[in-house]
């Protein structure tokens, strides 16, 4: 057997990956899931379940664009997105 990654792959709850019906991709993407870090670019995860902050932006904003969707804007409808959110600082109330 080659040395490398192992072949006995699992999801990140713990259930084995049928390796004969998945791609090599696709194996490559659970592995990278399954170690902690982006499916994408690699870089470790912070909130999202599957990819970083970074690529979850950039898939957002290449969905919106396929849409035909308009970006949110401040004051507009509708709940803001998460990095919009986390961005602005919290008021506190006064006593």
């Amino acid at each position: 057997m080659k040395p490398g990654r192992p072949r006995s792959l699992k999801y990140p709850d713990g259930t084995p990956v049928e390796v004969e019906g998945v791609s090599r991709q696709r194996r490559w993407q659970i592995a990278r899931r399954a170690a902690g870090k982006c499916e994408w670019c690699g870089q470790p995860l912070n909130k999202y379940a599957a990819m970083c902050d970074d690529c979850a932006k950039k898939i957002r904003e290449r969905a919106r664009k396929r849409g035909g969707f308009k970006a949110w804007k401040l004051g507009s409808r509708g709940r803001p997105p998460k990095d919009v959110a986390r961005a602005k600082p919290q008021k506190k109330r006064g006593s």
